[in-house]
């Protein structure tokens, strides 16, 4: 997206134009391009974006504009938008967001979803049923390929993902998974208990987060099954959501190399007097130790 440009449409009140250039962007664009305005400004933007837009650039959205958005907005706005996001960052935003903003939610959703928001809510913070998603696609081992193949071109539209597609039985109990690349290449009248892997990995939904980051980047997986003690499957982790897990850890780790307390922003948007005012601890006693060590050293050498 050429930036200067948008800005200049923005500038310009030229808003037909303007909205020509955003639909023809990527959401992830759109959503570094709104963070960068005025927030009065952004949400002006942000309504010129068909829903479908929309949706995608609001999950890209900083915590701070979602924020922003959600006091602004209409209550049958955010609802609309909030509502239409993958389950997985609904859940992300309704945890970041005050009472009043998840109860205006709430109030809009049907009782079914509001009663499995609400349980998705009561996971601990950084476990893996905080992480996880409940839109893929699940199978029967009965059925066969071509079977198989027509639910998921009819549910596909609806999923995050259906590159790994999971077997489950009548009390759905985790029996394997099958992959779409297994499916094209079977023949259309096997069964998908001769052709799924009847071992896959799996996380329980209390496992923490850093595991579930260390099985993914260990077996290299762009999804993992989630299983609560009963070995039923609940949910999903899929990689995009395990990468910001990765990134929060490196962010950790460099804070601890550089001898700096843990800050719940990311190193590169941390101001320069935060990132001072976190040190300052570990270098005095850093001084003291240094000062301590060269009046030993001095007191030997006399």
């Amino acid at each position: 997206m050429d930036f200067e440009k948008v800005c200049r449409l923005v500038n310009d009140k030229n808003y037909s134009s303007l909205k020509s250039e955003l639909v023809k962007a990527q959401p992830y664009d759109i959503a570094e391009f709104l963070d960068s305005l005025e927030e009065k400004q952004a949400l002006l933007v942000f309504r010129l974006l068909p829903k479908e837009v929309a949706v995608n650039v609001f999950a890209h959205l900083s915590k701070e504009r979602q924020a922003e958005f959600s006091e602004l907005a209409s209550e049958k706005e955010l609802a609309d938008i909030v509502l239409d996001l993958y389950f997985d960052d609904k859940i992300d935003f309704l945890e970041e967001m005050p009472a009043n903003v998840v109860k205006k939610i709430l109030k809009n959703t049907s009782a079914v979803e509001r009663k499995l928001i609400n349980q998705f809510l009561m996971y601990p913070e950084y476990s893996a049923g905080s992480l996880m998603t409940i839109e893929f696609v699940d199978l029967k081992k009965q059925m066969r390929v071509s079977e198989a193949l027509e639910k998921i071109r009819k549910t596909a539209p609806d999923k995050e993902t259906i590159y790994t597609c999971y077997v489950i039985d009548a009390e759905r109990h985790l029996e394997g998974i099958v992959s779409l690349k297994d499916l094209v290449l079977a023949p259309v009248d096997k069964t998908l208990g001769e052709i799924m892997h009847k071992e896959p990995l799996f996380v329980n939904t209390h496992d923490d987060q850093e595991y579930v980051a260390d099985i993914f980047k260990n077996y290299d997986l762009l999804a993992v099954p989630v299983v609560d003690n009963e070995h039923r499957l609940v949910g999903i982790i899929t990689i995009d959501d395990i990468v910001d897990v990765i990134e929060e850890e490196n962010t950790e780790d460099f804070y601890k190399m550089a001898a700096v307390q843990p800050s719940d922003e990311e190193y590169i948007n941390t101001g320069v007097l935060t990132l001072a005012r976190k040190r300052i601890v570990w270098l005095l006693v850093l001084m003291v130790s240094a000062s301590f060590t060269g009046y030993i050293i001095r007191h030997f050498e006399a």
